[in-house]
């Protein structure tokens, strides 16, 4: 029972565990319609949605989190009592203590009771219970199977309960068995709120299979199980549990029906007449809806109409009527599954070559062939392979992987089969499918071929963060390729080497290997050709400004086929401190890699945005296209992307809410994420941030020390080198002023080498540290003016925020307060627009010790206390955008919009858009 809460069992009532996941949103909304009830208002909420969808699943979670102030009367409607008089209101009132009740109401005897006797009861008993608690939750699960007697009595009850404390939580299918009594079905039209209970997302259902297995399923699996499901996760389990996890990626047929879902189409399938039978098992080839005539020329079916009538009636098919022409559909998509798998192989391959003749469309027809081909066959494998790298070529990868494995699958030659299927995991990898690409390697067995057996290796060893392994079988690929004859491959094996060598921070091996890479003839753009950006990267990296500069200005902007070199333009940009620049070029290289290019480099250049958006000051959008990268890299299983990501995160997060720092950082240690040099080194920034923003010299410096033991990593390049100041500074704090020097020279040196400015200003306020602990008072006020000269005209405000205030804190315990105070009120300006709270907080402390008062600030408003993604997710809504043209815009999920609005009106207190618009005018 629930708080000691009256009423039957929960469990009893509603049944044992449930692997629950997701479903916060619609918890929340339970819970705010909780606390409308507790103020003395009657409250009542309808949750519908379909069989299996989870009602009785949330109900429970819900009735899990009350207090111990709250009692719950639960009642779970049965068809088997639907006829038996008062059979929901007894079980309503089990398990009350006698005395509260009327002992004919806990008995059969209430049958012969009058509906409206037994609704003052159960206001009585409301009533009662209340002065021992401070809300009443009253359930009914599937209500439309209560008896009638029972929705008449608590119709009644609850029009008398309008003014106390009581929520009623009610649960039916969308489309009931059976209607409601008038009586209850007017009472929710009027005070009734509904909740309307949809499918689990792909990214939920993948949450689902983790619970179930220790192998969770790939996204692409996930995926699929979405499209035939719907996200129910009845449905969804059943599946999880029926199949093995191989089984859900492969894409070679539809993902059979749960069994018993099956048997009970398939008995409607054999009670149906011969015509609708044959119209129904051509419709299930031709797939989830097809035009009347097509299924009826493949079922050789001479009256469709009579046949389809004969369908709909069986409750297989439904109609669908367009202006343009006369449809039909599977009224879901598990009908159609549990059909299509029952098809004998004969049967189902002629079915599939009418089809592919009568296609409209050649990717239609190629599909329809594929799938009807049982034995290798060498000229389709050959054409199929064509399709495949036209869809690589306009960065459609995944599609072009499920092509290639199926050309891989007709080929007759082993040699071929091999370099197809290597080629079909490149794609998926491409395409952010780790989880997928790696099952599918081990479902595959051995690869003859040296060279691609090495290189799948390492190519897969690298996208799961394992740098060193992934250059070792890199070498040996090379070792083995032959660039004369296969020089495409030996291209491919190149460039991967360089890019493995450049995420250790060895640049100059990396540009070496990019080099080599360039030497090999031009070949076809089939892959996402990321040459000259790796190039780029690692002569930046190995100081090598000038051949960088030269090879970054023959990148032209961008169009299908030329994507590579967008991420290392503006990467010198970067370099070369134009900031507003580079935050162009880096959105531009963002958006062509999202639309056409690898994830991995589409993650890089948001990353990279973002960092240089925190530079620049803009911290909301730096905190967005930080989320928005992680995100990315999570959904898309890129794991060895997420330390940048949460570093770049961690920085205007830090600067601004410690407590939401401290959270992002409890992700950082997760054993998910790899754990090599590199991830380390963004690790330790990132905790660095935090230790920086909380005044903690000590953790700045235990965090930042694993550079000390990681000469690759420990570059004193511009832009790349920003952890020595906060390294240096805290070194000379904790009196270490010589080892500070150490740290910071180098990167001195080669700012002032490149005039990188914004670099020689953070360098200023480390420098000045050091000086200061060296008791070097003018040295240090030296180091202070020629911050603040490199500063001028410069658009990096928080630098320039941390430099003034330093400087504002050395003059004052100089004694030169009205000085002291003119440059603390002008660091004070910057961080107040920021918003970086913590350091503002020091620097008020630090006024109010020159003997000026903190400027008074506006109260916070309601919309702040939003996320950074849900105040991104209310201006695109209140921009008009619907729900899936943000999901577009923000690359996440529909389902995830859905959720964050879940949580935006529970916040702000509104229930719709114009709500919302009006709360985001009235701030």
């Amino acid at each position: 029972m629930i708080g000691g809460g009256a009423g039957g069992s929960v469990g009893s009532v509603l049944g044992g565990g449930d692997g629950f996941v997701a479903r916060q949103s619609e918890l929340s909304f339970l819970s705010a319609r909780l606390e409308e009830a507790r103020s003395g208002r009657l409250t009542a909420v309808m949750i519908t949605g379909e069989q299996g969808v989870g009602k009785t699943t949330l109900v429970r979670r819900f009735l899990a989190r009350l207090g111990s102030d709250t009692r719950a009367l639960v009642s779970g409607g049965d068809e088997a009592e639907s006829s038996l008089a008062f059979a929901a209101v007894t079980q309503l009132l089990s398990g009350v203590d006698e005395p509260l009740i009327e002992p004919s109401l806990a008995t059969s005897e209430g049958s012969a009771e009058d509906p409206l006797r037994v609704g003052a009861v159960l206001v009585a008993l409301a009533g009662q219970l209340l002065t021992e608690c401070a809300t009443v939750v009253i359930v009914l699960d599937d209500v439309h199977w209560a008896d009638a007697a029972s929705q008449q009595a608590l119709a009644f009850a609850l029009r008398r309960l309008r003014t106390d404390s009581v929520l009623c939580v009610m649960a039916m299918p969308t489309v009931p068995a059976v209607p409601l009594t008038d009586g209850l079905r007017r009472f929710l039209a009027e005070r009734g709120e509904p909740l309307r209970l949809g499918g689990l997302s792909p990214t939920e259902l993948r949450e689902l299979s983790g619970l179930l297995s220790d192998d969770p399923m790939s996204s692409h699996a996930a995926t699929r199980i979405f499209e035939l499901t719907g996200g129910n996760p009845l449905h969804a389990r059943a599946l999880l549990e029926e199949l093995p996890s191989g089984a859900l990626d492969n894409d070679t047929a539809p993902l059979p029906a749960p069994r018993s879902f099956a048997l009970v189409v398939l008995g409607r399938l054999a009670q149906c007449p011969p015509e609708g039978r044959a119209l129904t098992t051509a419709a299930a080839v031709l797939g989830r809806s097809c035009r009347l005539t097509d299924a009826a020329v493949i079922a050789g079916v001479e009256a469709p109409l009579a046949a389809l009538e004969q369908a709909v009636t069986s409750s297989l098919l439904i109609e669908e009527i367009t202006p343009m022409e006369h449809r039909i559909a599977f009224a879901h998509p598990l009908v159609r599954s549990a059909i299509y798998h029952d098809l004998g192989p004969a049967q189902r391959s002629a079915l599939h070559l009418r089809a592919a003749e009568l296609a409209h469309d050649d990717q239609v027809g190629l599909r329809h062939r594929i799938a009807a081909t049982m034995v290798p066959d060498s000229e389709l494998a050959a054409e199929v392979t064509r399709a495949a790298e036209s869809l690589a070529v306009e960065g459609r990868w995944a599609a072009a992987g499920n092509l290639m494995v199926d050309a891989a699958r007709l080929s007759p030659d082993r040699a071929a089969r091999e370099r197809m299927f290597v080629d079909a995991t490149d794609f998926l990898l491409y395409a952010g499918e780790l989880a997928r690409a790696a099952r599918q390697i081990d479902q595959a067995g051995h690869i003859e071929d040296p060279a691609r057996r090495n290189y799948i290796a390492g190519r897969l060893t690298l996208v799961q963060g394992d740098f060193k392994d992934a250059t070792a079988f890199l070498r040996d690929a090379w070792d083995a390729v032959n660039p004369v004859a296969d020089p495409t491959f030996a291209r491919t094996v190149a460039e991967l080497t360089a890019l493995t060598l450049s995420f250790q921070g060895l640049n100059h091996e990396a540009a070496m290997w990019g080099f080599r890479a360039m030497d090999v003839p031009d070949t076809p753009a089939v892959r996402p050709w990321q040459l000259i950006d790796i190039l780029i990267s690692a002569l930046l990296g190995s100081g090598q400004f000038a051949r960088a500069r030269d090879l970054a200005a023959t990148v032209r902007e961008p169009y299908p086929s030329q994507r590579d070199g967008l991420f290392g333009r503006a990467y010198v940009l970067l370099m070369s401190d134009s900031l507003q620049e580079a935050r162009e070029a880096f959105t531009v290289a963002a958006t062509a890699y999202r639309q056409h290019g690898s994830v991995g480099y589409a993650l890089g250049a948001l990353a990279f945005l973002s960092d240089v958006e925190y530079r620049l000051g803009a911290w909301d959008d730096a905190v967005l296209h930080a989320e928005l990268a992680t995100s990315i890299a999570i959904d898309a299983e890129q794991h060895w992307m997420v330390p940048l990501c949460h570093s770049v995160a961690a920085a205007p997060l830090a600067g601004r809410n410690l407590a939401a720092a401290t959270e992002l950082l409890k992700t950082v240690d997760d054993p998910a994420w790899p754990k090599n040099d590199s991830a380390q080194g963004l690790a330790g920034i990132a905790r660095a941030r935090l230790a920086h923003a909380a005044g903690n010299a000590e953790g700045v410096e235990a965090s930042l020390s694993i550079f000390t033991t990681m000469t690759t990593m420990a570059s004193a390049e511009p832009a790349w080198a920003q952890w020595r100041p906060m390294y240096a500074e805290a070194l000379a704090a904790l009196g270490r002023p010589d080892e500070a020097d150490e740290c910071l020279r180098p990167l001195e040196e080669s700012a002032a080498f490149h005039n990188h400015r914004s670099s020689l200003v953070a360098c200023a306020w480390a420098r000045a540290a050091v000086e200061i602990a060296r008791r070097r008072p003018a040295a240090a006020e030296e180091a202070y003016r020629e911050g603040l000269v490199s500063a001028e005209d410069q658009p990096i405000p928080f630098e320039r925020a941390l430099l003034e205030f330093g400087y504002g804190q050395f003059l004052r315990r100089a004694g030169r307060r009205g000085e002291a105070a003119t440059v603390l009120e002008s660091a004070q300006l910057r961080l107040e627009a920021l918003g970086a709270k913590p350091y503002l907080i020091r620097c008020d402390r630090e006024l109010a010790a020159c003997g000026r008062a903190p400027a008074r600030r506006r109260e916070p408003q309601p919309v702040e206390s939003l996320t950074p993604q849900e105040q991104t997710v209310t201006s695109l809504v209140c921009s008009g955008m619907s729900n899936r043209e943000i999901a577009a815009e923000l690359v996440l999920s529909v389902k995830t919009i859905e959720y964050h609005l879940g949580n935006i009106y529970a916040k702000l207190g509104v229930r719709s858009r114009t709500q919302l618009a009006a709360v985001l005018r009235s701030t």
